[in-house]
């Protein structure tokens, strides 16, 4: 998609309202001071959902899910389970199999670059919108206590991707894009090594797809 090459699926987080919980009541209130559950998301381009982390309460950062789940911890390990690139936006840690966007692009590849890997990322917005225009529930608020509101949105989940193997029809959608807040570096070696190995896959991305010649 807009020859961006490589690329298994993107990734996102989505909000789910529910109603104050009854425990720990401020960790579901999220940036916008709703009551919310963040579910994580990783799709491929025909909206199909690959991996999804849903326990989280609205106050939980998209890169903090992330790093305690299952797709970090196979992509963090050697061999990789997949040759291919994941994409999110700078809410997400840049490491070599999870490319995000230049904040400041410096010359024209970077430019291209961006101009690709927005509208190729724009996928997982898609999905999102989707989910809630089929399961209004998503879109609403769920009046049930986290643990089973985490049991409905993943059963909406996995309806979703019986609906599209069976050819029910969806509607497009054409959300715009929003940049999320970039969280700040942990500080870890580990982290800062695998920054590092990320911004270099990032350029040779550039140089090898996106540069002029």
């Amino acid at each position: 998609m807009a020859g961006f090459p490589n690329v298994i699926g993107c990734i996102d987080g989505t909000h789910v309202p529910i109603r104050a919980p009854n425990i720990n009541e401020h960790e579901y209130v999220n940036r916008k001071s709703v009551h919310t559950i963040n579910v994580q998301i990783v799709c491929d381009a025909q909206l199909r959902i690959l991996n999804s982390v849903v326990k989280y309460p609205g106050s939980v950062h998209d890169a903090h899910i992330l790093r305690e789940s299952s797709v970090w911890r196979a992509f963090e390990s050697h061999p990789k389970p997949l040759d291919g690139i994941i994409l999110g936006d700078s809410a997400y840690p840049l490491r070599d199999w999870l490319l995000t966007p230049f904040l400041k692009p410096a010359s024209a590849g970077e430019n291209k670059y961006n101009e690709a890997i927005f509208p190729t990322r724009v996928t997982i917005e898609r999905c999102n919108g989707v989910l809630k225009r089929r399961f209004h529930c998503l879109a609403s608020i769920l009046q049930y206590q986290p643990h089973k509101a985490c049991k409905i949105i993943t059963s909406c989940l996995v309806l979703h991707n019986m609906a599209l193997e069976f050819g029910i029809p969806i509607e497009a959608l054409n959300e715009n894009m929003h940049q999320q807040q970039q969280e700040a570096d942990p500080g870890l070696e580990e982290m800062e090594r695998g920054q590092i190995t990320g911004r270099i896959k990032r350029q040779q991305f550039v140089r090898r797809y996106f540069t002029v010649r």
